[in-house]
């Protein structure tokens, strides 16, 4: 299983944020503070196929289809191009059932957890503000699903507001449904699904 970790790659450039071209993003912007949204597609093209999405050549994706406008990267644009490139469908939800229904078919899923939530005072637990992690699967029996999170580190889970919150099998991550509907619950879409077009079984909404 293909892990990318984007703190990796704070010698690559990856402009961000360029309808505010003086921004920081768009002037300083790297793999490492930007760039989850690579990584995560990357890993997906990993889990469903048997080909492999190189770093450089998304980044190259993203800028090419201008997925890189906005802060981050814009999942609604670069998702359906990498999905055709590999022959995948994508589809889009806010619910956590259609997100085991996509895992169970063999897919995979990219969550967008939308960070802290000051009306609430929650602390985001994958982001403080926003991030993209990959579900690659999930255990029926233990209710877990297997997350990998581009920007792990080592203490990252152990900070105030996230310590206890995940199981952690470094580099891997295991959460569980109430987690991962708060995390993403101030995002829409908060969930991107990922099939292969020959297994026929897309999510239907």
């Amino acid at each position: 299983m293909l892990f990318i970790n984007q703190n990796d790659y704070p010698h690559i450039p990856y402009p961000t944020e360029l309808e505010h071209p003086d921004s920081f993003n768009a002037t300083k912007g790297t793999v490492k503070t930007s760039g989850c949204g690579l990584c995560s597609a990357c890993m997906v093209v990993d889990l469903l196929t048997l080909d492999k999405l190189e770093l450089m050549d998304c980044l190259e994706m993203s800028v090419k289809n201008k997925a890189n406008m906005e802060p981050g990267t814009d999942m609604l644009i670069l998702g359906p191009v990498f999905a055709k490139k590999y022959k995948l469908t994508m589809t889009t939800s806010n619910k956590i059932k259609d997100v085991i229904k996509c895992l169970q078919n063999g897919g995979a899923v990219i969550a967008n957890p939308g960070g802290d939530q000051k009306e609430k005072d929650y602390i985001g637990v994958f982001t403080h503000g926003g991030h993209y992690i990959v579900i690659a699967d999930y255990n029926k029996e233990t209710e877990e699903f297997l997350i990998l999170d581009p920007s792990y580190s080592k203490n990252k889970f152990k900070t105030k507001g996230r310590k206890g919150k995940v199981r952690e099998a470094a580099p891997l991550v295991y959460a569980k449904a109430d987690l991962l509907i708060k995390e993403c619950s101030n995002r829409d879409p908060g969930f991107y699904l990922f099939t292969r077009k020959e297994d026929n079984k897309t999510i239907k909404r």
